[in-house]
């Protein structure tokens, strides 16, 4: 059997098969952490660098409002239903597809404690037509290899932006360490963070077993072993945003994909895994 990214091609009869996403969506849910309502009832509004703000109003513990304002077009309101998870005192996950745009999501990890938040905008493409197709002219471009795209964006919470802000900053802590993820007991992956910018997937147990990637992400540190990884797969449309806590050894998150690998249904999976960190590979450096 040879791992070819995120596809498995048996050489003995020459056929490759995807992975729909949607069809194993159900293995990420057994050890999800609870959901919080815990924002019901509260407003709050997020100030980012570049001047614009975000109002967010949680009407229940279900429906979520926002205000996107200081835009070219005035203030814009949209609202939805969201999930909130709670993984540390005064740090919360929130996450809801946007109503006012198509096949986006956005994630929100919220530091009450030292009031910042650091928010994650994803998108992935909503035809064949929009994933990248020839990896090497996008490599020697210095575009993105990924099937879809995220933007990581600092904030404050009901404060002006400001530099002396306590933000949640880029970190390479995960660098070198090798940790196990059991989603259920039929769904088990492993991580190896190989740099600031790469990590490797790979499923030990479950429907993609024996599949591999490795995929571009990002990194920052939220609290003391508390760490939101970013990713965006090459071959799927999938974006992971995800916070790993190595002291309650936990995760909260989600994956934005493409429902059955057709472009008809963008769905939004909330996950959660029990973490195992298994070794750590020094720098050579």
């Amino acid at each position: 059997m040879i791992v070819l990214s995120t596809r498995v091609y048996d050489s003995m009869t020459g056929s490759s098969n995807w992975v729909p996403m949607g069809d194993i969506a159900e293995g990420y849910g057994a050890n999800r952490m609870e959901a919080t309502d815990s924002l019901s009832g509260r407003e709050f509004t997020l100030n980012f660098e570049d001047d614009s703000s975000v109002r967010y109003e949680f009407i229940d513990g279900e429906t979520l409002k926002w205000t996107v304002m200081g835009g070219t077009g005035g203030e814009e309101s949209a609202e939805g239903s969201y999930n909130a998870t709670l993984p540390r005192e005064e740090i919360y996950f929130v996450d809801f597809m946007k109503t006012d745009e198509e096949r986006t999501s956005v994630s929100l990890s919220l530091d009450f404690e030292r009031g910042v938040a650091t928010a994650v905008t994803a998108t992935i493409p909503s035809s064949k037509e929009e994933m990248p197709t020839l990896l090497l002219e996008n490599a020697m471009a210095d575009e993105s290899l990924s099937a879809g795209e995220y933007e990581v964006r600092s904030a404050t919470i009901d404060e002006p932006f400001t530099d002396s802000a306590e933000l949640h900053g880029r970190t390479n802590e995960l660098t070198g360490k090798r940790v196990k993820y059991t989603y259920s007991d039929n769904s088990i992956y492993e991580h190896i963070y190989l740099n600031d910018g790469c990590f490797v997937w790979h499923c030990l147990e479950g429907e993609e077993k024996d599949i591999a990637e490795a995929t571009p992400c990002t990194y920052y540190e939220i609290a003391d072993s508390l760490y939101l990884l970013v990713w965006g797969e090459i071959v799927l449309p999938v974006i992971g945003v995800i916070l790993i806590d190595l002291r309650a050894l936990k995760t909260t998150g989600k994956m934005l994909c493409d429902d059955k690998n057709d472009f008809e249904n963008a769905v939004n999976i909330p996950m959660g895994a029990h973490a195992e960190p298994l070794n750590v590979t020094p720098s050579i450096r």
